[in-house]
C-alpha cells in the first residue's frame, strides 16, 4: 500500500510560527468585572476626597475605620490589575518545537504543561469541542478551550500532517497555505 503523497511545501521539518490562543471571553468575564469594580472604587475615593463637605466624605475620611480609604483603593487597584494579568495567563501556545497550555490553578501561579511534538501519539478533536492529545506514555491531556478553536485546530492539523501524527475527529483542511501565505488547492 502506497503512502499518500503530501502537498508541496510539506516536509517532516515543518515548524509552525509561534501563536497564542487565549481563553474564551466568558472565562475572562470575572476578571474584567473585578477590574471594573476596582476602577470604580478608585474613582469613588478620588471624587469623594475632592468634596470635603459631603456626608460620604465625613464617613470615609473623618470617621475612624479599620482600613483607610486610600489603602482600600490601592488594594482594589492592585487586585484588579492582578486579576486581569492572571486571566491573560490562560491559553494554548503553539511553538515550533512544542505545544503548551497554561491554566491558573492557585491564586497566583499558573500551571504550565509543555508537550514536544515527538511526545504526541495522536491529536483528537472531541465532538464536545475540546481538543486532546494522547501522549507516548499513555496519558491523555485535554487542552483548555480557546477563543479561536478553529485557528488552533488548523495549526494542529497542519503540524500533525507534516509530522505524521495521527488525527481523530478532525474536520480536514480545505486549503493549505505555503510559507509565503498563498493558499494552494489540495
Amino acid at each position: 500500500m502506497a503512502r499518500p503523497s503530501r502537498p508541496p511545501g510539506f516536509d517532516m521539518t515543518y515548524r509552525p510560527k509561534e501563536e497564542f490562543f487565549g481563553p474564551p471571553l466568558w472565562v475572562r468575564l470575572p476578571s474584567f468585572f473585578h477590574a471594573a469594580l476596582a476602577v470604580a472604587v478608585v474613582i469613588l475615593v478620588v471624587v469623594v476626597e475632592r468634596r470635603p463637605g459631603s456626608a460620604l466624605y465625613r464617613y470615609m475620611f473623618l470617621q475612624e475605620h479599620l482600613i483607610d480609604a486610600h489603602v482600600l483603593a490601592v488594594a482594589f487597584g492592585v487586585s484588579g490589575t492582578a486579576s486581569l494579568l492572571r486571566g491573560g495567563m490562560r491559553g494554548v501556545r503553539v511553538r515550533p518545537d512544542w505545544v503548551e497550555y497554561r491554566d491558573v490553578v492557585s491564586s497566583v501561579w499558573p500551571k504550565v504543561k509543555k508537550f514536544r511534538w515527538a511526545q504526541i501519539d495522536q491529536i483528537t478533536f472531541e465532538p464536545s469541542g475540546t481538543i486532546s492529545v494522547d501522549l507516548w506514555d499513555g496519558r491523555k491531556e485535554f487542552l483548555p478551550k480557546v477563543e479561536d478553536r478553529g485557528g488552533l485546530g488548523r495549526i494542529l492539523q497542519r503540524v500533525a500532517l507534516a509530522r505524521a501524527i495521527p488525527l481523530s475527529g478532525a474536520t480536514g483542511l480545505d486549503d493549505l497555505e505555503t510559507d509565503d501565505g498563498v493558499a494552494e488547492e489540495e
